[in-house]
């Protein structure tokens, strides 16, 4: 899968002094991989120190630059998130979408910067701001990833909107409300608020007689309708739907 966010300019080279949104991506990756500094746009002695940190620890020269090796190398996560999965004859998409949700959990996806930022955030929903809640951009992109592995057709429009995923469920006849024998591994789970209100959304990952694993974004554990990270949790069937797939 290709994004943006994993796209370095060719021939740039970042150090201390340089400004602007590429410097502002370095810091978001320095921060995921442990080496935490200002996420402002301002490549300062603090930035320096931190990409120095990461050089050594990938035995590059501590020169304090960024280039396109050096971004490759920090947004690793994200690419092996992205990485084809293989699944064994007669797979059903199911079985691919949690194979695919499973490698973003085991990447440690997670918002970096703020409020419902970062490029893990930019990738699921395609902008970032506290406006931003990412869990049905979470949910469709995977479902897209998956399909787009397997060469099957993507059964779910991409959306940020819970509500929307409710909607597009009942107008194709895929809704149902609360505990059923229909739902399987793979579907997606819609918190309900109030009737005709959905706040949350998640992916199943088991189904048990009185309660669903998940695998979700912008969750915690708590289980946040406006959390910080993909994180795995355990739902009883009150006040869930699921739109089955």
């Amino acid at each position: 899968m290709k994004t943006k966010e994993l796209v370095f300019p060719d021939g740039q080279i970042l150090k201390q002094g340089s400004q602007g949104h590429d410097v502002k991506r370095v810091q978001e990756w320095l921060t995921l991989n442990g080496h935490r500094c200002g996420i402002d746009g301002e490549f300062g002695p603090a930035t320096r120190a931190a990409v120095n940190l990461f050089r050594g620890r990938k035995q590059f020269p501590q020169d304090g630059t960024v280039n396109g090796d050096l971004f490759t190398l920090l947004t690793l996560p994200m690419q092996m998130a992205l990485q084809p999965f293989f699944l064994k004859a007669g797979a059903t998409l199911g079985a691919g979408i949690i194979e695919a949700a499973r490698a973003h959990l085991s990447q440690r996806a997670r918002e970096v910067g703020g409020d419902n930022r970062g490029p893990w955030v930019r990738y699921y929903c395609g902008a970032d701001g506290p406006t931003y809640y990412w869990c049905a951009g979470f949910v469709t992109r995977i479902i897209r990833q998956a399909a787009a592995t397997m060469g099957l057709p993507c059964p779910v429009n991409m959306t940020l909107s819970c509500d929307m995923l409710a909607k597009e469920a009942k107008e194709t006849d895929r809704f149902i409300r609360g505990k059923s024998r229909l739902i399987k591994p793979g579907d997606i789970g819609l918190v309900r608020r109030v009737e005709g209100d959905w706040t949350h959304a998640f992916l199943v990952t088991k189904v048990h007689e009185d309660h669903v694993e998940t695998i979700e974004g912008n969750s915690n554990d708590e289980g946040s309708r406006n959390g910080f990270e993909v994180c795995e949790r355990v739902r009883s069937y009150k006040n869930l739907d699921f739109f089955t797939l």
